[in-house]
């Protein structure tokens, strides 16, 4: 559980800094739109919507396939025997 919180948390803050941009180019792009254009608040909204919901569905991917990923190698190496690393 451990693997997958630490996954979770480095997807959200990748997911924040993705959203964040993404989420600014659609913003950027409503504002420059003609004032008469009905997608304006559409596209500012969804801007919006991108910067919050994006961090949070990589969060969610990030802790799922940390306890996935890690339940495998946990099998796996069990099997076959796990990462060995030699220190001097």
């Amino acid at each position: 559980m451990s693997v997958g919180k630490i996954l979770g948390l480095l997807y959200v803050i990748f997911g924040g800094i993705f959203g964040l941009i993404s989420g600014i180019i659609l913003i950027l792009v409503s504002i420059v739109a003609p004032t008469d254009s009905p997608e304006k608040v559409a596209t500012m909204g969804i801007g919006l919507g991108i910067i919050i919901s994006i961090p949070i569905f990589y969060g969610v991917i990030g802790l799922v396939s940390g306890i996935f990923f890690t339940y495998i190698y946990n099998l796996l190496a069990s099997w076959v025997g796990g990462i060995e690393i030699e220190l001097k």
